[in-house]
């Protein structure tokens, strides 16, 4: 294989070796955002058993729009398992799944982080080998002017 098409090979495998390592950081973002949902959720079960019965808040209807309303049962919630089905479970019990679920994420965000360190190191490797081929093909070229 000729020095110009190892080039253009490497600088291809570069681009998509990027192109995996853009859409890694966004997996990881997406689960990072998730995480932070869980976080505030955690805080908002916090605050809910802190209240009372017949506590008023603000309930969501959604895109920002809250009603006001008061909180019948400050001990237990409905959790979504889905299919739209929800099941009564205990806050204390929520709280449970919920660390388990960040649990798991934390997972994926160690495994998303070792194949980005992966890629980038593979990514420099690369861009050595691009350098070195791209100077070999200067040098050696047709039209130097050296």
């Amino acid at each position: 294989m000729s020095d110009e098409n190892k080039l253009k090979e490497k600088y291809m495998e570069f681009q998509m070796l990027e192109q995996s390592l853009a859409q890694l950081n966004q997996r990881k973002a997406t689960i990072e955002n998730q995480m932070n949902e869980f976080l505030a959720l955690q805080e908002s079960l916090d605050g809910l058993k802190k209240s009372e019965n017949n506590s008023p808040m603000y309930s969501p209807l959604g895109s920002g729009v809250f009603i006001k309303s008061e909180v019948k049962d400050t001990k237990n919630v409905l959790v979504n398992i889905g299919s739209n089905i929800a099941i009564e479970r205990s806050i204390e019990d929520s709280k449970k799944l919920i660390d388990k679920q960040m649990s798991e994420l934390k997972d994926i965000i160690s495994k998303l982080e070792k194949e980005i360190s992966d890629g980038l190191q593979k990514g420099n490797e690369l861009s050595a080998e691009l350098a070195s081929l791209s100077q070999k093909d200067h040098v050696h070229g047709p039209n130097c002017k050296h």
